[in-house]
C-alpha cells in the first residue's frame, strides 16, 4: 500500500493520474480541475509551495 502523506509531490500527482476516481469519486474534468484548486489553496494557506516552482 502506497502511503499519499509521505510522497513527493511529483509521485501524489502520479497516482492521482492513475485513480482519478479514487480522489474525486466520478472522473470528469470539472471534479479534477476543482481538486486541483483545492490542492492549491490549501499549499498555499499552510506555506506550500503548491503546483508553482
Amino acid at each position: 500500500m502506497t502511503n499519499l502523506i509521505d510522497m513527493s509531490e511529483l509521485g501524489y500527482f502520479s497516482q492521482f493520474a492513475k485513480r482519478t476516481g479514487m480522489f474525486i469519486g466520478r472522473t470528469s474534468l470539472i471534479g479534477a480541475t476543482a481538486f486541483m484548486v483545492g490542492y492549491v489553496q490549501a499549499a498555499q494557506r499552510y506555506g506550500g509551495p503548491g503546483l508553482e516552482t
